[in-house]
C-alpha cells in the first residue's frame, strides 16, 4: 500500500529483467560466433514484423510506433527466434534514443531478391564515422541513458543477418536514423532445415 515501496519494487524488477535480457543476449552472441548453422523455417515476413511491432507498442511509452508492411505475402526462410531478437535490438535502440512524443517506424518491403526490414526513429542522427563502426562488438555510439548500452545489440543484429546470408547496416534517411536488415527471399518451394553461416566480416 506504500506507493514509494511499490515503485521501488517495480524498479528492481525492471532492473532484473534488464540483466536477464543482457545475459541472454551475451549467450546468444557466443553461440552465433561459434555455430556454423542456424535452424530455418518458412515464415511470412509480414507476420513476423507485425508480431514484433505489436510487442513494442506498449513499451514505447509516449513514442508513436508506426508499422508499414508492404510485402504482398512474401516469405523468407529464417530462424524466426533469431530474427525476432534482431528486430527487438533495433526497436530497443530506437526507443532508447527517440525523445518523448517522437516517432518510430517499422517497415518491410521487397528490394530485388531480398526482403528489407527497416526501423526509422526521430532521434539524433549518426555521424558517418560512427555509422561505419555501429555494428562492431562492444561499440556504443549514440549518447543515451547511462549504462543503457553495452555495444552488443547491433552486433547481434549483424551476426543474425550474416548467419542468414543477409546484411545489416544503418544510414540517415530524410533526417531520420534508419537501421536495415536484408534477408534473402525464398527461391525454392521447400526450405532446408538449416543453412550454412556466412563468414563474419572483419
Amino acid at each position: 500500500k506504500n506507493p514509494d515501496a511499490r515503485a521501488s519494487v517495480l524498479k528492481a524488477c525492471e532492473g532484473l529483467d534488464a540483466l536477464r535480457e543482457r545475459a541472454e543476449r551475451v549467450l546468444e552472441i557466443e553461440r552465433l560466433e561459434k555455430t556454423t548453422t542456424v535452424r530455418m523455417g518458412r515464415k511470412p515476413i509480414g507476420d513476423l514484423v507485425t508480431m514484433v511491432a505489436r510487442s513494442w507498442k506498449a513499451r514505447a511509452g509516449t513514442r508513436d510506433v508506426e508499422v508499414a508492411v508492404d510485402t504482398h505475402g512474401l516469405e523468407v526462410c529464417v530462424d524466426a527466434d533469431l530474427i525476432t531478437r534482431a528486430l527487438d535490438s533495433y526497436l530497443e535502440n530506437a526507443v532508447r534514443f527517440t525523445p518523448a512524443r517522437g516517432r518510430i517506424r517499422l517497415e518491410a518491403k521487397r528490394r530485388g531478391d531480398s526482403a528489407r526490414i527497416t526501423v526509422w526513429d526521430s532521434g539524433p542522427p549518426l555521424h558517418p564515422d560512427v555509422r561505419a563502426r555501429a555494428f562492431d562488438k562492444y561499440w556504443t555510439s549514440r549518447e543515451g541513458p547511462a549504462g543503457a548500452s553495452r555495444g552488443l545489440g547491433l552486433y547481434l543484429c549483424r551476426l543474425v543477418a550474416e548467419r542468414h546470408g543477409g546484411s545489416a547496416w544503418t544510414d540517415d534517411d530524410q533526417g531520420c536514423c534508419a537501421f536495415h536488415l536484408a534477408l534473402p527471399l525464398m527461391s525454392a518451394p521447400d526450405a532446408p532445415a538449416a543453412a550454412a553461416a556466412a563468414p563474419i566480416r572483419s
